[in-house]
């Protein structure tokens, strides 16, 4: 069963980019978290380095992805993928101008910077411009060969 389900590639193809786009969006959000919870506070520590190694390998292993998915169902599911990551980066880039500043217990002393904002939409938008220059010419000609 193990050697059926490696041998088929939709499968394999489907699985990695759900995982793909998880971790990214996980690495993404704890990056998030590690400079921005309650003020703008960036430390380059460990943490913070580390959550920005695994957004640079998460992205690489989408690109990778992009250029060998050519199949129906991985196309789809990719699609459904980006669509996400793209729907939560443009939500929590409208989310960051909607801080304000407060001197309350957890309140916000410093907003985020303008470049922080744009960078984490930037990370969240990229696997759909992979999903463009990629899977998309595959849909393309898979449509067209199946078209009579």
């Amino acid at each position: 069963m193990l050697k059926e389900l490696i041998g088929n590639k939709s499968i394999v193809f489907s699985i990695l980019w759900i995982i793909a786009g998880t971790a990214l969006l996980h690495a993404t959000l704890f990056l998030s978290i590690c400079c921005n919870l309650f003020s703008w506070n960036p430390e380059l520590d460990r943490v913070t380095v580390l959550s920005a190694c695994a957004v640079i390998v998460c992205l690489a292993c989408i690109v990778g992805l992009s250029k060998k998915t050519n199949t129906f169902a991985p196309i789809l599911i990719s699609l459904l993928t980006c669509i996400t990551l793209s729907a939560y980066g443009i939500y929590e880039f409208k989310a960051f101008y909607s801080e304000t500043l407060s001197s309350d217990f957890l309140g916000r002393m410093k907003l985020s910077p303008d470049w922080f904002r744009v960078t984490i939409l930037l990370i969240l938008l990229s696997p759909s411009i992979a999903w463009i220059c990629y899977p998309f010419r595959s849909l393309k000609k898979l449509i067209k060969t199946t078209s009579p």
